[in-house]
C-alpha cells in the first residue's frame, strides 16, 4: 500500500510540539509494516522566497493583521497544491483541513486526521480584534466543511473531537474514528534514582529541589500563566517550575518568573532533548484550560510524563479525562486554580507511597496503550477499509 501523509505542518522543519511528533512516530511506524511505502508532503515555511515575505511584511503594515494572516494561509494552500500536483497513491492521509482541501493529487482514499479545532485555534493563538474574530470563525469553519466533504474517513484523536464535528458539521458518526495519540515509550522510560540524579546534575539542577516540568506551547488553551501563578504562590525556594516551550505568551511568562527564583523558563528544547527534563522531574504539569472553545486533546506531554514513569497533573478536560483515571495513573487539578496546583503537588510529595503507586500505574498504561506501533496499525486498518 501507498501512503502519502499531508501536513502544513513539518516534522522534519520543526520537532517541537505534538503534531510534529505524532507525524514523526506515524510515519516511523507505517514503514515497519510489510506491504506499507510511505512518502511525504509537508509545507516548509524555509522555502518561502523573499519578495512574498516582504508582500506579508507590506499588507501587515498596510491593511492589519487579519489580512496579513489570510494572506499567508492563502500562501501555504497554493504552496501544497504545486507540491502534490504530481502525487499518486493509494492513500492521502492529510493531519490539517488546509492541507487536504489544498491536495491537487490523485488517490483511492482520501483520511482526514484531526488533532483539534481549526477555527477556533486559530482565534485562541492569533491577536485578533473582537469584530476580526466573527470574519476568522467564518473562514476557517468553510475551511473545515470543504476538507469534511472531501475526506473518506475522519480520524480524531479524541472523543471530543468526534462529537465536535458530529454537533457543529453534521458529519456521520460511522466515518469516524477516535485513536489517541502514541508516544515513543522506548525513550520516554523510567529512570533509577541515581541516574536521575545524575541527569540533575548535568542539567545543573539540584538533587534535593522538587521540579515541576511544564513542557507546554505558550498559548492560552494551555493554561501556563496559571501554573505561573501557582509557583509565584509558592514559599518554599526549593520548588523549581520548569517551562520548556515557545508561543505569544512568551513576554508574560517572563515577566512571572522575574517575579520568583521558582519558575525556570528554557525557552524552547529539541524534543529528542526534552527527555532528559521529564526522567529528572518529579512531577509533570499539564494545567490545560477550556479557552475560545478549545479544549486540550490527547496530551502528547501528558503521556510522555506518565512513560517516563512521573505523576502527572491535568485538568479534567479533553482528551486527557479520558485517558487518566484519577489517583490511579494520574491526577486531575481544577481549571484556573493556582492554589489546587500547589494543594496536589504538597499533598503528593507528603504521601510518596501514593505517588510511587501512581507512578508505576502510569507507566504500564502508556506502555499497553499509547506505544507508536500499535498507533500505527490503527492507521492503517483505516486505510484499507477506504481502498
Amino acid at each position: 500500500m501507498n501512503i502519502n501523509l499531508l501536513s502544513m505542518d513539518n516534522p522534519y522543519v520543526t520537532k517541537i510540539g505534538g503534531k510534529h511528533i505524532h507525524l514523526s512516530l506515524l510515519e516511523r511506524g507505517l514503514k515497519e509494516i510489510n506491504n506499507c511505502k510511505v512518502s511525504t508532503n509537508y509545507y516548509n515555511m524555509f522555502n518561502r522566497n523573499i519578495f512574498d515575505k516582504l508582500k506579508t511584511r507590506a499588507i501587515l503594515y498596510t491593511k492589519g493583521y487579519l489580512s496579513s494572516y489570510i494572506s499567508d494561509t492563502k500562501y501555504k494552500k497554493n504552496y501544497m497544491e504545486k507540491l502534490t500536483r504530481n502525487t499518486n497513491t493509494d492513500i492521502v492521509n492529510a493531519h490539517d483541513s488546509l492541507s487536504l482541501i489544498s491536495f491537487k493529487g490523485k488517490a483511492k482514499g482520501k483520511i482526514l486526521t484531526l488533532h483539534g479545532y481549526l477555527s477556533r485555534e486559530v482565534i485562541n493563538y492569533g491577536n485578533f480584534s473582537d469584530r476580526e474574530k466573527s470574519i476568522v470563525e467564518d473562514y476557517f469553519m468553510d475551511v473545515e466543511r470543504k476538507a469534511l466533504n472531501i475526506a473518506d474517513h475522519v480520524i480524531t484523536v479524541d472523543t471530543r473531537i468526534k462529537n465536535y464535528l458530529i454537533d457543529e458539521f453534521n458529519y456521520p458518526s460511522d466515518k469516524i474514528k477516535v485513536i489517541y495519540n502514541a508516544i515513543d515509550t522506548d525513550k520516554f522510560h523510567p529512570v533509577s534514582n541515581i541516574e536521575k540524579n545524575t541527569l540533575r546534575s548535568e542539567l545543573n539542577l539540584k538533587k534535593d529541589d522538587i521540579i515541576v516540568l511544564i513542557p507546554r506551547r505558550l498559548v492560552k488553551k494551555n493554561g501556563i500563566l496559571n501554573a505561573a501563578k501557582a509557583a509565584l504562590q509558592c514559599q518554599n525556594d526549593n520548588f523549581k517550575f520548569i517551562f520548556i516551550g515557545d508561543g505569544p505568551l512568551k513576554n508574560d511568562l517572563i515577566d512571572y518568573s522575574n517575579k520568583t527564583p521558582n519558575i525556570i523558563f528554557l525557552g524552547k528544547i529539541n524534543h529528542d532533548e526534552i527527555v532528559k527534563y521529564y526522567q529528572c522531574c518529579d512531577i509533570v504539569l499539564i494545567p490545560s484550560i477550556l479557552s475560545d472553545g478549545v479544549e486540550e486533546a490527547t496530551s502528547l506531554s501528558m503521556l510522555e510524563g506518565m512513560s517516563a514513569g512521573k505523576v502527572v497533573l491535568c485538568s479534567e478536560i479533553g482528551g486527557m479525562k479520558e485517558v487518566i483515571k484519577n489517583e490511579k495513573n494520574g491526577i486531575f487539578i481544577k481549571q484556573n486554580s493556582p492554589s489546587d496546583i500547589i494543594e496536589k503537588i504538597v499533598s503528593l510529595i507528603k504521601n510518596p507511597e501514593i505517588k510511587e503507586n501512581i507512578q508505576i500505574n502510569a507507566t504500564e498504561y502508556a506502555k499497553e496503550n499509547h506505544g507508536y506501533m500499535n498507533h500505527a496499525r490503527n492507521f492503517y486498518n483505516e486505510y484499507v477499509k477506504c481502498i
